[in-house]
């Protein structure tokens, strides 16, 4: 089977010219593809002339900037890497095998309650050890109300599971470090780790107090952060493992949970961070920005529905946790084939949450009153780019024309 691929020319070295490929034979060169830090040559074709011989003629262009991408483009070009990266040697979507996470050991923060708990069930019934880590705080992280991780563990056992208890205190390097020390020594290793431990406080601004930040900022970013350090000498170790951060669609902006969506937008630059240093050994770190009817969204009762065009309630979403979990067990499994992104999945639906550049405007004198003059095609969004992480040169660049390098393995 052969599908054609059109591929930019700089893809091959040996032939510069743009071709067909088969499936099975470019994923070591868009691997390489996806390393590089150059702005692409675009290949303009015009319409054929006829020469005064009577000769038709193919006429050709090269301009020296980027690639241009609309968002139809920038859709069909990364689900086709996409699906590179996951097919097989026939060309066919691999769909019959079932995920499963036999002999691997996985830690979910926050899995006594909502969606920690439907991970630690969904994992654990595919063959996962699963530590179930939950403080048992109130829902603004102030006091412990409960141990919920005990009846998870209950569950799971009752299945013919594998799964321990865990009450460390995942906002301290110490907590952090005793849940992986607990999971090595009951397990043997750590495979996963699953940061979905949060807490949120619904006020105005001008009445969030310092602890309040300061408390948000300890569950959400900083517990990430010393998860992934206790964590990461026995992924390095074993050249292997999956993290994945939850954050949230309130790191873009939302009322009255300032201190929540600033949090997760720390943990989000963590992630991205993480994922760089973490390639090279085959360790991928994610993001999950979830969206289900949970004791944290008592507050958040409504959510878009595209196909209504419209707010509706999430109960009549199907919000529930169980349509969130498999997208974190894909994530969380050896055929991951992403690093570095952030995936949005309420009532049955996963999206990507990506960060865009319009290609905007350059001035040879720029005055604050061009840039007003020009400040509608600033912000055209017909054609952006998309920051790219490129693990030789250690940095982040925006191209424009770049299959994806988090599909590199």
């Amino acid at each position: 089977m052969r599908q054609r691929i059109i591929l930019p020319d700089l893809l091959t070295r040996e032939n510069r010219r743009h071709h067909d490929c088969p499936l099975d034979e470019i994923g070591a060169s868009i691997r390489w593809l996806g390393r590089q830090t150059f702005a692409y040559v675009r290949r303009s074709h015009q319409p054929a002339r006829r020469t005064s011989e009577g000769r038709t003629e193919k006429r050709t262009t090269r301009t020296a900037e980027p690639i241009r991408r609309d968002a139809a483009n920038v859709a069909t070009t990364e689900a086709t890497a996409l699906h590179i990266r996951l097919r097989g040697k026939e060309g066919h979507l691999n769909v019959s095998e079932t995920l499963r996470f036999d002999g691997r050991t996985v830690v979910v923060t926050g899995g006594g309650r909502g969606l920690g708990r439907a991970y630690a069930e969904l994992l654990a019934s595919r063959g996962a050890s699963v530590v179930v880590n939950d403080l048992g705080t109130s829902l603004d992280g102030a006091a412990r109300v409960s141990s919920p991780a005990d009846s998870v563990v209950d569950f799971v056992t009752r299945q013919g599971g594998r799964a321990v208890a865990d009450t460390s205190d995942v906002s301290t390097e110490q907590g952090a470090q005793s849940l992986i020390d607990a999971a090595v020594d009951r397990f043997g290793r750590i495979d996963v780790l699953i940061h979905n431990a949060g807490i949120v406080r619904r006020a105005p601004f001008a009445e969030m107090s310092t602890a309040d930040f300061d408390r948000h900022v300890a569950v959400h970013q900083a517990g990430a952060f010393h998860l992934a350090r206790a964590a990461w000498s026995h992924f390095v170790r074993q050249r292997y493992g999956r993290v994945i951060i939850t954050v949230s669609t309130a790191m873009f902006g939302l009322p009255e949970i300032i201190p929540y969506g600033s949090a997760k937008g720390g943990a989000f630059g963590l992630a991205r961070g993480l994922a760089l240093e973490g390639a090279s050994n085959n360790i991928r770190v994610n993001m999950v920005a979830p969206s289900a009817m949970t004791r944290m969204a008592s507050g958040d009762s409504t959510v878009w529905s595209p196909t209504r065009n419209e707010m509706i309630p999430k109960r009549e979403a199907g919000m529930d946790s169980d349509k969130v979990a498999p997208l974190v067990a894909v994530l969380a499994h050896e055929r991951c084939p992403v690093n570095g992104e952030t995936y949005y999945a309420a009532g049955g639906r996963v999206s990507r949450i990506f960060v865009g550049q319009t290609s905007g405007q350059t001035f040879s004198q720029v005055t604050p009153e061009q840039i007003l003059d020009q400040w509608v095609a600033i912000n055209d969004r017909d054609h952006y780019s998309l920051p790219v992480i490129s693990p030789d040169a250690q940095s982040v660049s925006w191209l424009e024309s770049e299959f994806d390098p988090v599909l590199d393995s």
